[in-house]
């Protein structure tokens, strides 16, 4: 994986510690209500959100920072 990809997760997973959500189960229960409380947010960030709440119910955050991802979406955002 692109360090660069692998820095723009890094990025919103910064920008989720921000705003008090630090541990797995509050990535997951996150909704989209919850998003307007994320200064600069931008469309790079819910998608990686997405993928990583999906991510976190297989192979944890861990797995979201170091993993592939070969969604279409991600790579052209």
């Amino acid at each position: 994986m692109a360090s660069r990809q692998v820095s723009k997760r890094l990025i919103t997973l910064q920008k989720l510690i921000d705003i008090g959500v630090e541990k797995d189960k509050d990535i997951s229960n996150l909704q989209i209500k919850d998003l307007k409380n994320i200064e600069h947010l931008t469309l790079a960030d819910v998608y990686n959100i997405a993928e990583m709440q999906e991510s976190i119910r297989t192979k944890g955050v861990i797995g979201f920072l170091g993993g592939k991802n070969n969604t279409k979406k991600e790579k052209e955002v």
